[in-house]
């Protein structure tokens, strides 16, 4: 957490740099244009990208940096807002996985495929906040994780047809709403997992993933590791 008043005077890198604001405000200058990065905001600098970047006195500051080398799908616009807060998941991530494996060659491929996930999601996020009807469903996956959910529910819950609320869905958030309710769920098991010593079977009933055997195998689809594997990292 940089001191306040914080400021960096224009400067490039030979590589990509990514910003996630925590707290506060940030704000940048690239290509005489100042853009403002607030909580849940993510700032890219494109490798040769010159940029200024600044943040008050007044409040707090604090963000997740991280320089990569990757290419790029498109021309990203900035601010990225991170709703949901997918981005920082994967920044924590990979700041946990060299953390705990260090130079171990055996960890490249599993960091470059976290760089190539943050990369991707980059380019599906939008440049605002997401549409209403989208934080309206993934607020209600959320606040009931732990129960069924279904399609017709879902569609329910948006006030739509369940074939149109799913076409709808897909073309706001760029996946379908049930692939939406795996990744929460997920999410909200490898929080469990990490931050308490609850049986697996108990993790897997409060996360809504049924039982050991489906939360394991959902595990090593998306964060390759089984649930087992990602307790012992950090203890």
């Amino acid at each position: 957490m940089p001191r306040l008043p914080w400021h960096m005077r224009a400067h490039s890198h030979p590589f990509h740099e990514l910003v996630v604001v925590i707290k506060g405000c940030q704000r940048v200058k690239m290509d005489g244009v100042v853009r403002e990065g607030g909580v849940g905001d993510v700032l890219l600098y494109p490798a040769g990208m010159a940029h200024e970047e600044w943040a008050d006195e007044q409040g707090v500051f604090e963000s997740f940096f991280m320089a990569f080398e990757a290419d790029l799908p498109r021309a990203i616009p900035l601010p990225l807002h991170d709703h949901g807060g997918r981005i920082r998941m994967l920044v924590e991530w990979l700041r946990e996985d060299m953390r705990l494996m260090g130079g171990d060659g055996a960890s490249a491929e599993v960091l470059r495929g976290l760089v190539s996930a943050i990369v991707a999601q980059l380019a599906r996020m939008p440049s605002t906040a997401e549409p209403e009807l989208v934080e309206r469903v993934r607020r209600h996956i959320r606040e009931h994780v732990a129960e069924p959910l279904t399609l017709d529910g879902l569609a329910h819950v948006a006030g739509l047809s369940k074939f149109y609320f799913l076409r709808r869905y897909a073309g706001l958030a760029g996946r379908a709403p049930m692939a939406d309710v795996r990744l929460i769920r997920v999410e909200r098991a490898r929080e469990l997992v990490l931050s308490t010593s609850l049986p697996l079977k108990e993790i897997a009933v409060r996360a809504g993933l049924g039982d050991v055997y489906h939360m394991t195998r959902l595990f090593r689809h998306h964060l390759d590791r089984t649930p087992g594997q990602l307790r012992r990292m950090v203890r």
